[in-house]
């Protein structure tokens, strides 16, 4: 298997949050069901730091029974010895796992209202955040869970007075109920000339605070890991002119399969990082079927398990994520 090289990232930040678009069934599958999704975020961080699920007796599931992205995350992160930093962006459950406080509360449903009430607070948190981790000196990942956040990212950009149409985390993705709540949304608030002012009306916390990480950014490198919510962030950012030579985004090829034409559109071929992992290795049922599209990104899936595969093969990185995983199975 052959990747383009690049520096590994010398640590990880989880931006982990919630919105109420997510509850809007069936957007997201991040939960077993749509009340689910506002602790999934919380328990993708306490494993992504802690390697454990605390705040609930299992890992979260999609309603199909198939385990959040966070377990193959955390098993590749670990693998290299990267270490997270876990920042609030917005949820409803705490994690009992050390994080970074924002106080932001949930993002709110952008077809309905203002989405993002507390923006000014996101946006000096993802300052403080660069600040804090410059002196790092290194390749710096930015992950996310946001269920609903495809969601999010989509009406982001229509609002801006752009078409575009977001991936999703499922395997089936409901384009109809996207379309309709992003139509919503732009006859609620109207197009926006600013996208930071489309990103208050329609999206969530996540862009906001990675956007302004970003418009801090000079030489250093970034790698933003995920689908397309990811994708917009890269895209908005570019287009307000912030330095972009070094910021990569890092998804999957499952990303890449459902949206290649949507993302290529929008960010430049030559900073797309594409994760090709073999998920039919694994003796589990539920990860084997991440192979078939049922989920395609989330919690950095894409960018782990990238920067993993340059130093191990996928039947020695797929042993780490089972024996990982059968501590859920068989605690």
């Amino acid at each position: 298997m052959t990747h383009n090289l690049h520096d590994k990232p010398l640590i990880n930040v989880l931006i982990s949050g919630s919105t109420d678009i997510s509850r809007l069934n069936p957007l997201s599958s991040a939960g077993k069901d749509p009340d689910s999704t506002f602790l999934t975020p919380t328990v993708d961080a306490e494993i992504i730091q802690n390697g454990k699920v605390i705040s609930t007796d299992e890992p979260p599931m999609t309603p199909d029974g198939i385990p959040t992205p966070s377990i193959i995350a955390f098993s590749a992160l670990n693998a290299m010895e990267i270490q997270s930093l876990i920042v609030n962006a917005g949820l409803k459950f705490k994690p009992k796992a050390s994080y970074y406080e924002t106080w932001l509360e949930p993002a709110k449903a952008g077809n309905m209202e203002v989405a993002l009430p507390q923006i000014k607070s996101a946006l000096s948190a993802g300052r403080d955040i660069f600040r804090l981790l410059r002196n790092y000196r290194g390749p710096i990942m930015i992950s996310e869970s946001v269920p609903g956040g495809t969601t999010t990212a989509q009406m982001v950009m229509n609002l801006w007075g752009k078409e575009f149409k977001s991936s999703s985390s499922m395997k089936h993705n409901p384009v109809d109920l996207k379309e309709r709540i992003c139509k919503e949304a732009v006859e609620r608030h109207g197009i926006q000339s600013d996208p930071i002012k489309a990103v208050r009306m329609g999206g969530d916390y996540m862009q906001a605070m990675t956007l302004s990480f970003l418009s801090n950014v000079d030489d250093e490198i970034v790698y933003l890991a995920g689908g397309t919510q990811m994708a917009v962030v890269w895209y908005i950012a570019s287009e307000l002119g912030y330095h972009m030579d070094n910021v990569y985004l890092c998804t999957t090829d499952l990303v890449m399969k459902d949206s290649r034409e949507q993302i290529g559109a929008i960010v430049r071929p030559d900073h797309i990082l594409v994760s090709r992992f073999n998920y039919k290795l694994s003796e589990y049922k539920g990860i084997q079927l991440y192979a078939e599209d049922n989920v395609r990104e989330g919690a950095g899936l894409g960018g782990s398990t990238y920067f993993a595969l340059q130093t191990m093969d996928d039947k020695t990185l797929m042993k780490r994520v089972d024996s990982f995983y059968s501590k859920f199975i068989h605690p």
